[in-house]
């Protein structure tokens, strides 16, 4: 057998589309778990529901990027958003810029977000922190931490947390920030989550 000679611009083309396909692939494998496959779309009220669980935030410390110590006391009196992300996922990314809003807008009313990154380098973090001007606290989130909130499997994973430390609620995958505003001025009115 002769192998196939390929003109140049048909090689390129295949090259492209090869490529084209692999980076399709990656970014649609942000969300995935072993056991199943999250796309970036928006998580609904109807699943997240399925996701509610009245429990007890766990006891846990963490060091923020740069320094202070972070733990489940520095929430106490605060409603909160304990939110699993990493540098490579598209959809954390996508929430970052809504989180900085809510922290801005809800901060004074008694809101504290805490991003928990999922990623080993703490240099890198840092510098992805300062780029994308995250403006509440980033730690970097331990196996221990991680399963302390059960596990993630699912990126990102974020959870509501009451005055009183109870998780209110667990998104799973990229959720529309109109959804976390909705629940957060439920919880600091004292409303009931819909």
């Amino acid at each position: 057998m002769f192998p196939i000679q390929l003109r140049p611009k048909v090689r390129r083309n295949l090259i492209v589309a090869a490529l084209t396909i692999s980076i399709a692939l990656a970014f649609t494998s942000c969300g995935c778990s072993e056991l199943s496959c999250q796309t970036a779309s928006p998580v609904s009220s109807k699943r997240a529901a399925t996701s509610q669980a009245v429990e007890r935030m766990p006891d846990f410390k963490v060091r923020e990027v740069g320094g202070r110590e972070i733990s489940s006391a520095t929430l106490k009196g605060k409603v909160a958003i304990i939110d699993f992300w990493a540098t490579w996922c598209p959809p954390c990314r996508k929430e970052i810029p809504h989180f900085n809003r809510l922290y801005a807008k809800y901060r004074d009313q008694g809101l504290m977000i805490i991003g928990l990154a999922l990623d080993e380098d703490e240099a890198a973090v840092k510098r992805f922190s300062q780029r994308l001007a995250i403006r509440y606290p980033v730690a970097l989130a331990s196996k221990e931490v991680q399963q302390l909130f059960g596990g993630i499997e699912v990126y990102p994973t974020a959870f509501l947390v009451s005055r009183e430390g109870e998780v209110i609620k667990k998104y799973l995958g990229y959720t529309y920030p109109d959804e976390f505003e909705r629940d957060i001025s439920a919880l600091i009115n004292n409303d009931k989550l819909r």
